[in-house]
């Protein structure tokens, strides 16, 4: 009976964010409400690809939703609104609907921004989406490596890709800097700097829960034979939550120990890939313009289970005695109410908790330091992030029970399979 009632509350839940999306104050064409900027400084959206730097725009944005025949109809059930990345970076992109932004990506806001009022610091932190589909999927579907740009937002139907050859990501990373490089060209700001994040192992997200036989391997970050630590591996991984008996009844329901190293082995390829082409981008400036900040490292050093239950990276100090303490483990709540895991990633366990965002910033704030683009004293809230963190002020008790109920979720997973999706 409890079941019943969370789908009923779920579906309604959903309707009301379709109809907000779809057809009220959240849908295409109506501003972002009490925002009075043009732009927005954050011209990030979950979901970005290398390439939607400079290929997303509200127009298409607004053209890939009104060419799907369920964007305005009223859909029962179980239910979402429709095509939510364009409508995503639509409000990002334009908040205030003004038709002279239809045609502005997020370089061409920077662009603007350097000229109208200059700019002095540039965050980019793309190329996880380029590989996460391959968990999401539990399989690899590696673009052909022509050195081209795949998965274009401008072809109507979705890409078969989801992970970009190293090949193609070098491509689109490459024209990525270029971009950004012209972009900055007419910068009121001589000095500016950008500061470049590496793509995380998408494998260490505590969505995929690893079983079976353990391997140890050596750390693939580092040439063969010149690794002084071991990552730990599983023979298989399924999404977390998912009995063992249901994972491996089917290829799509789980994945194997190969494609998982193998994934790794790619992104780290794509952070080599970083790091040659600052390199190379500093060299022609003439000037330590681009910076690498590697969050990559930072998170493999953090994850728990990769690192067997020892992780080395060391938490800023308002975090270090935060009490239950933090792991990169999925987030764990007792009958009682007492968080037993988890606090870095939320409960997607992909995207980061509050915490988790505030230990990124503080890695950005590092080097921001490092390179003068941030006093010595610069620091961030602490106190604020953690109270801002509803998941460990807040913790969700009956999780447990939807965790636990492996028969219930196996359903979902059974039901959501025969629907195709």
């Amino acid at each position: 009976m409890e079941w019943a009632k969370i789908f009923i509350d779920v579906s309604r839940f959903l309707d009301k964010a379709e109809d907000f999306y779809e057809r009220g104050e959240g849908s295409i064409g109506k501003p972002v409400q009490s925002y009075e900027h043009d732009f927005t400084d954050n011209c990030a959206v979950e979901g970005m690809r290398v390439s939607d730097a400079w290929e997303v725009t509200p127009s298409l944005c607004a053209e890939r939703i009104q060419q799907d025949p369920n964007g305005l109809k009223n859909n029962a059930g179980l239910a979402v609104a429709s095509n939510p990345f364009f409508r995503a970076a639509y409000r990002v992109l334009n908040p205030t609907c003004k038709k002279k932004y239809d045609d502005y990506s997020a370089i061409k806001w920077l662009e603007h921004v350097a000229k109208s009022e200059g700019v002095d610091n540039v965050i980019i932190w793309l190329g996880a989406n380029n590989a996460l589909g391959t968990i999401f999927d539990l399989k690899v579907k590696m673009s052909p490596g022509t050195s081209g740009t795949y998965g274009s937002r401008k072809d109507p139907k979705p890409t078969e890709y989801n992970l970009w050859h190293p090949k193609d990501f070098h491509h689109d990373y490459a024209l990525l800097l270029d971009k950004v490089e012209t972009a900055l060209a007419s910068n009121k700001t001589n000095d500016w700097k950008v500061y470049v994040g590496t793509v995380p192992l998408v494998t260490i997200a505590p969505m995929l829960e690893g079983f079976g036989d353990e391997r140890l391997v050596d750390d693939p970050r580092l040439p063969l034979g010149q690794a002084t630590t071991k990552f730990r591996y599983c023979q298989y991984y399924k999404y977390y939550g998912v009995s063992e008996e249901t994972a491996i009844r089917g290829e799509n329901k789980h994945m194997k120990f190969r494609d998982a190293l193998f994934i790794d082995k790619v992104i780290i390829n794509y952070n080599e890939t970083i790091q040659k082409l600052v390199a190379a981008k500093n060299a022609k400036i003439g000037r330590d313009a681009f910076f690498v900040v590697d969050i990559s490292d930072a998170l493999s050093n953090m994850a728990w289970k990769r690192n067997s239950g020892m992780p080395s990276y060391e938490f800023p100090p308002e975090l270090q005695w935060l009490y239950p303490p933090l792991n990169t483990k999925f987030y764990g709540v007792s009958p009682e109410g007492a968080i037993t895991d988890g606090g870095i990633f939320s409960l997607d366990g992909i995207h980061p908790t509050v915490i988790g965002q505030g230990i990124i910033a503080s890695e950005f704030l590092k080097t921001f330091q490092v390179h003068g683009s941030a006093g010595a004293q610069a620091s961030i809230d602490w106190q604020r992030v953690i109270q801002d963190d509803t998941l460990r002020q807040d913790p969700i008790a009956v999780l447990h029970h939807i965790v636990e109920v492996d028969q219930a979720i196996d359903f979902l997973v059974q039901a959501v399979s025969l629907m195709g999706k």
